[in-house]
């Protein structure tokens, strides 16, 4: 049994009415884990809340020496990753990335993340966008990796309802710090940046915006306690 995204069963549980199901919840996997029954579980979960959950198994201190700390990737894996499900199930794909594209496509993207962690989101994005493609290798070359990703952009927000695009670009506006950084914020101080600056939006319209938005998973929207952070 694999439980993905395990921290929300401290996010989307810690308040008052909620914290005797989460209570139950943690007695159950106890007993799996403790009873006859053949089972492994895996937790998978965000290494902040380790602690948390570590109290909540309390019943179960043996799980934090079974743990296995899994890293953000960097550039060297970059290739694995390109590469990688072709090369290991090439009947599975009606066409390939070529190793030389995939090559070049390595040099651009470990040039664009640098030193820092590489962000899995934008190289799906422009793999995809390549893949999709009749001539990969001249779209690399017209477009790189910024290009492709602005197209994407363009291509999310040009689904959604027109009346609802110029709120979508503007919760995105303030979505990036003046660094150029993705900023994480709480939707509630995000549609306030939004009216202050602009005016004309309505919460109703905001929300629809913000809704759309995460559907085409452009934007992320998770709890965390009482709060819903969204971030790009």
């Amino acid at each position: 049994l694999i439980f993905d995204q395990f921290e929300e069963i401290v996010t989307l549980f810690d308040e008052a009415g909620a914290r005797d199901q989460r209570q139950r919840l943690v007695e159950l996997f106890v007993q799996l884990l403790r009873g006859s029954l053949p089972v492994k579980i895996l937790f998978s979960f965000r290494e902040d809340y380790l602690g948390k959950i570590k109290e909540l198994f309390s019943a179960c201190p043996e799980l934090v020496d079974q743990a296995l700390r899994v890293t953000p990737p960097t550039a060297d894996a970059l290739s694995t990753i390109i590469r990688g499900p072709f090369d290991h199930y090439p009947r599975h794909f009606a066409h390939q990335l070529s190793p030389a594209l995939a090559r070049r496509l390595v040099t651009v993207l470990a040039e664009r993340f640098g030193s820092g962690d590489i962000s899995l989101s934008e190289v799906q994005t422009v793999c995809l966008r390549l893949w999709q493609s009749d001539n990969p290798e001249k779209l690399l070359a017209e477009k790189g990796p910024q290009g492709l990703l602005e197209d994407y952009l363009g291509d999310e927000l040009g689904k959604m309802p027109i009346q609802l695009r110029p709120a979508a670009i503007a919760l995105l506006a303030q979505m990036v710090t003046s660094a150029g950084t993705r900023n994480v914020i709480s939707a509630s101080d995000l549609f306030q940046r939004v009216q202050e600056q602009e005016g004309q939006f309505t919460p109703s319209l905001l929300d629809q915006a913000l809704d759309g938005l995460s559907q085409s998973r452009l934007v992320r929207r998770e709890r965390r306690r009482d709060l819903v952070e969204v971030e790009i």
